[in-house]
């Protein structure tokens, strides 16, 4: 790897590796080499495991416009697979974190334990943060007919605790409810008196059930 932070087993198979050690908040780094080597390259690296994917970019022509974009995703097709991890961020000490952290949770079969839904990664793409095993770390076990409700920052996506401050590791997510009806009452309650928080609900099996901000059920 020309990035010699990342710690990326030899299980992985690397597609397109572009990604160098350049920090856009590292002054030293002068900014003709952060054009040449990091703006411009939309695309920095791309490894494969298996049926999985880590696909690292810089989205944006310069530092005031732009940051990193990961993504872990199951399947062949952008369009149609299964999202299990999205960060957007500026922060290039946090991309290497989260890179070995996620190569290794594959490694560790750890994806194998979630359902996620298959679809485009572009239906995220309101969320700056998206983490399938924080997710699920975040729900209790559910009885078949029981339903779990979520919030998020409609601005931003980011997932709060069921206290409605953001979720930082530690913490519940999801209200359960013994009926859909039930949840869609709290969800209909809650973002009439929180307009700046969306809600979504999930089922016992883990699959999106619907999705509910100001404007209404979202369309996806």
């Amino acid at each position: 790897m020309k990035n010699r932070s990342l710690k990326i087993s030899s299980n992985w198979k690397v597609i397109r590796d572009e990604f160098y050690e350049i920090d856009p908040l590292d002054k030293t780094i002068s900014d003709e080499i952060k054009e040449l080597e990091l703006f411009c390259q939309e695309d920095l690296l791309w490894i494969q495991k298996d049926n999985y994917n880590i696909d690292l970019g810089w989205y944006g022509h310069d530092f005031s416009s732009g940051r990193f974009g990961l993504y872990l995703y199951k399947g062949s097709d952008w369009h149609n697979c299964q999202l299990l991890e999205k960060i957007q961020t500026k922060k290039y000490s946090e991309i290497i974190s989260v890179i070995n952290e996620i190569s290794e949770n594959v490694l560790k079969e750890e994806y194998n334990k979630t359902n996620p839904p298959e679809g485009s990664i572009d239906d995220f793409s309101e969320f700056d943060q998206y983490s399938l095993l924080q997710i699920n770390d975040g729900r209790e076990k559910l009885k078949s007919g029981q339903y779990s409700v979520g919030h998020a920052y409609l601005a931003t996506g980011h997932v709060l605790k069921t206290d409605k401050t953001i979720y930082q590791q530690r913490g519940a997510i999801f209200l359960n409810f013994d009926s859909k009806q039930q949840g869609i009452n709290y969800i209909e309650k809650t973002v009439n008196e929180n307009p700046d928080i969306e809600c979504w609900m999930i089922d016992s099996l883990g699959e999106h059930v619907i999705t509910i901000d100001k404007d209404g059920e979202r369309k996806y």
